[in-house]
């Protein structure tokens, strides 16, 4: 039997040509359309400012700096002999501690230097190596910490007042 020239079988054969050529189209389309279609976003991100660590509180100020501001502080004859007196303490103290450090950075330096120049280093490693850095540098913060807060109790609270920025 034909039909418009055609016989039944090549019927077949042209729908299912037609339903293969549709379908492609229609996935080429959707393709198209999908690849077009505006991504969802993921949660914001933190500016890179805002993901630093955060800053480090102000230092309290030593004796000496108490002693540089003696004219704005107003300071007695016998509260700046007392912060000379703790200055020179703080110096005759923090001396060997600084050049520990010194001794301890110098010596985690040459250790990168060489982990970077050649086989690298693990982060337990490198914890290791700054151990004893990371211990002066605590053990000096807390001992001026300490003689900051002997220099400040030298102080009235008027001038304490004028001592904070």
């Amino acid at each position: 039997m034909t039909h418009f020239g055609l016989r039944i079988s090549d019927r077949g054969l042209l729908r299912t040509r037609y339903l293969a050529t549709t379908l492609v189209l229609v996935a080429i389309g959707l393709g198209l359309g999908l690849s077009q279609w505006p991504s969802r976003p993921g949660p914001p991100r933190p500016p890179a400012h805002t993901a630093r660590l955060p800053a480090r509180p102000a230092t309290p100020p030593t004796a000496q700096q108490m002693l540089e501001r003696a004219g704005d502080l107003r300071l007695s004859a016998q509260q700046a002999r007392r912060l000379r007196d703790l200055d020179r303490e703080w110096q005759t103290e923090s001396q060997p501690l600084e050049a520990a450090m010194r001794d301890a950075s110098a010596a985690f330096a040459e250790f990168m230097a060489k982990a970077r120049d050649g086989r690298g280093a693990s982060l337990a490693e490198m914890q290791r190596q700054s151990a004893d850095l990371r211990a002066l540098s605590a053990e000096l913060r807390e001992r001026r910490a300490l003689y900051s807060a002997q220099a400040i109790a030298a102080l009235s609270e008027a001038q304490r007042q004028r001592l904070r920025p």
